[in-house]
């Protein structure tokens, strides 16, 4: 099965009844929203469907009264494609009217249908599909088989007789594209020409490539060849090309962008000649990464939406709107209605100048969830997630209760991945992928977006790092009377592990204003360390903190890995040593994910060996200088211990491994899967109560 990362948490909150748990979800909706597709259910009724990445890997919900005023419905998982089928995140989805079912491309598993209800589900190709289109009753997909590229085709309806295989296909066939495998970044989009007839491809790059059947789709045969358009003029140096469209009288676009994954610009060219020329338009703003649809009903007045922008006049100017994030699609009775990927989920906007964007989220349980912090009481809780923060308090009643939409602190939008709290809860710290972090505190006012202080932005403290630095931990000194804070920071994107590191670890203090120092003392590598975690002890009345960090092989600054402990000198200054030490005295060389302390200030410690094949713990009694290896009997081999927790009352230790929790009992060599939920519902956190 695909893996997928959807993060849940799982609090431990009884030992006697925990064989019997079964996790909940909680009312916090939304997620990242892969794939948007609708179909008419009648003239003024739609059904919505999108694919998250998650282990839901599918939902929908009915839109009524949509050319009027449209009232949404709640979304409901595909029962065909729940967490229980284990198909998670799916690189294809597409709707068909006629049979009413949808199509999902869904990795090893090939390409599957179905419907709305139970025991739909049929495979329609076991392949290795990269892209799928559904256009007048007829499927097509394509299929890489070695470097050669190929466009599958069949019947799902025939229009003579109005009769339907309910996903299955007739009349099928399949023809070569190219013998020169794919060059493009990301999947093939196939597009239809409402206009002409003719099939195209569209592989993305700089420039891209349209391929053209040499026969209308009704017509295709193994003879059908195909070629290449003209595209002399997307050749500009920095644009990269990753979407396109076909609008109902002919004209082509594309969409792309120049500038990195955080910060970039969008380019829609268009086409009125089956290739060159080509008219470029240039949108200033931050977009440009996402689909391309077009509304085919009338060729003389029709809509074009990319990403986040917006085209009411056939695509020759064109609006931003915010709100949109990528994926984006026209409704399919309303010309005047698109669905778009919001940073919370899914949002519904009228085109109409200025766009408005209704969130739709109710009933969308995919959010990813990456940290959660509980005040001492175990009565109110922070959770950072992909889709902002949530609160709850009240959770030791029978009632809890929820913020009903994400927070975004200082109307920061991006994903928040942890999140630290004071004993009472009064107080609030959270960092999100864009490098910053802010706090909160109820002397600010009322808990709302713009009531959170922006206390840390990772470019501000190194300018030489660039978008991809991430805020991954946060930690509070239990000493200090001028609010001392320890950040880490990480590459969210450094796959190449020889590469240098923007990732550190910093202690900031509050006098007027927030002032931060980077500790870059030796051990440390000269380049910096990607943090995972950070927690911070009160040794005999010194603060002492520990950085758990990735294992990272740095040409020439030395390699960072395992745990770093960081002691104030008491004059200013930090004393750094590497840390874990086993009783022998030998160093360990490993990730270090997450740690947990107990009350007595004992330290737990997971994550996996250097060359990523074991997983491993550790344990450091409070005051010792050396590490035990917690056992390893049972455990699984090349993964990940993503979270660890302890019962103070047992000393059983439990620890996350993807998607699933053990337990390791005290004095025991072995430990026991306890808990497993769904492929792609990995678990970030664990939590006993």
């Amino acid at each position: 099965m695909r893996k997928v990362y959807l993060s849940i948490f799982v609090a431990l909150m009884s030992l006697a009844l925990f064989a019997q748990y079964v996790p909940t979800a909680q009312p916090v909706y939304g997620g990242r929203i892969e794939h948007i597709r609708s179909m008419p259910l009648s003239s003024t009724d739609t059904r919505v469907f999108i694919t998250t990445n998650s282990a839901n890997t599918a939902f929908y919900a009915d839109v009524s009264n949509v050319t009027t005023s449209p009232v949404f419905g709640t979304f409901s998982v595909v029962p065909e494609l729940d967490d229980v089928a284990e198909y998670g995140w799916v690189s294809g989805l597409e709707a068909d009217e006629f049979s009413e079912y949808i199509y999902v491309i869904a990795g090893p598993d090939g390409l599957l249908g179905c419907d709305e209800t139970s025991g739909s589900l049929k495979t329609i190709s076991t392949d290795e599909v990269t892209a799928i289109q559904c256009h007048a009753g007829w499927l097509f997909y394509t299929v890489i088989d070695g470097s050669d590229l190929w466009l599958n085709w069949g019947q799902i309806y025939d229009t003579s007789s109005g009769s339907t295989l309910c996903g299955s296909l007739y009349n099928t066939g399949s023809s070569l594209i190219t013998s020169s495998g794919y060059a493009g970044e990301f999947a093939p989009d196939i597009i239809v020409n409402h206009y002409n007839g003719y099939v195209y491809v569209f592989e993305d790059g700089n420039p891209p490539i349209f391929y053209k059947s040499s026969d209308v789709y009704t017509a295709l045969s193994a003879s059908t060849s195909f070629s290449n358009l003209t595209v002399t003029d997307l050749a500009a140096v920095g644009m990269q090309y990753n979407a396109a469209g076909i609008a109902p009288d002919g004209r082509i676009f594309a969409g792309g962008y120049t500038g990195n994954s955080s910060a970039y610009d969008a380019f829609i060219a268009y086409s009125d000649s089956d290739g060159d020329p080509w008219i470029n338009s240039t949108i200033t703003q931050d977009c440009g990464r996402g689909e391309i649809f077009v509304t085919q009903r009338d060729p003389s007045n029709y809509n074009v939406i990319f990403s986040r922008v917006i085209s009411q006049d056939n695509g020759i100017t064109w609006d931003w709107h915010g709100g949109a994030d990528g994926s984006v699609f026209f409704d399919a009775n309303d010309d005047e209605l698109a669905y778009v990927r919001t940073d919370w989920a899914l949002g519904a906007c009228e085109v109409a100048s200025p766009c408005v964007v209704t969130e739709i989220n109710d009933g969308i349980e995919a959010v990813r969830v990456y940290d959660f912090a509980m005040d001492t009481g175990k009565d109110i809780a922070w959770v950072a997630s992909k889709s902002g923060i949530w609160y709850v308090y009240d959770y030791t009643t029978a009632f809890p209760t929820w913020t009903t939409t994400p927070l975004w602190p200082d109307y920061d939008s991006t994903p928040y991945i942890t999140v630290t709290t004071t004993a009472t809860a009064d107080s609030v710290y959270v960092g999100n992928t864009s490098g910053n972090a802010f706090k909160y505190e109820s002397a600010y006012g009322s808990l709302s977006d713009g009531n959170f202080d922006r206390i840390f932005e990772a470019w501000v403290e190194d300018p030489t790092w660039t978008y991809s630095t991430e805020v991954s931990a946060i930690a509070l000194d239990p000493l200090s009377t001028t609010e001392r804070t320890f950040i880490g920071t990480r590459d969210e994107e450094d796959w190449d592990e020889t590469t240098a590191s923007q990732g550190g670890i910093f202690a900031g203090e509050y006098s007027a204003g927030w002032s931060w120092t980077q500790i870059t003392d030796s051990p440390l590598p000269c380049d910096g360390v990607e943090v995972n975690d950070i927690v911070v002890l009160d040794e005999g009345g010194i603060t002492v903190a520990y950085a758990a960090v990735e294992y990272v092989y740095s040409t020439g600054c030395g390699t960072g890995h395992s745990i770093y402990r960081i002691e104030d000198d008491g004059v200013g200054g930090w004393n750094v040593s590497q840390d874990l030490y086993n009783s022998g005295g030998t160093l360990i060389a490993v990730s270090v994910f997450d740690m947990w302390v107990d009350s007595g200030q004992n330290i737990y410690a997971c994550g996996i060996d250097a060359g990523g094949t074991t997983v491993v713990s550790y344990y450091k009694a409070y005051g010792t200088s050396y590490w035990d290896v917690l056992a390893t009997g049972a455990l699984p081999t090349t993964t990940e211990g993503k979270s660890i927790t302890v019962d103070e009352a047992t000393g059983n230790v439990y620890m996350a491994i993807e998607n699933d929790v053990w337990l390791l009992i005290y004095g025991s060599s072995v430990w026991t899967k306890i808990l497993s939920n769904p492929e792609g519902n990995d678990i970030e956190f664990i939590y006993f109560d």
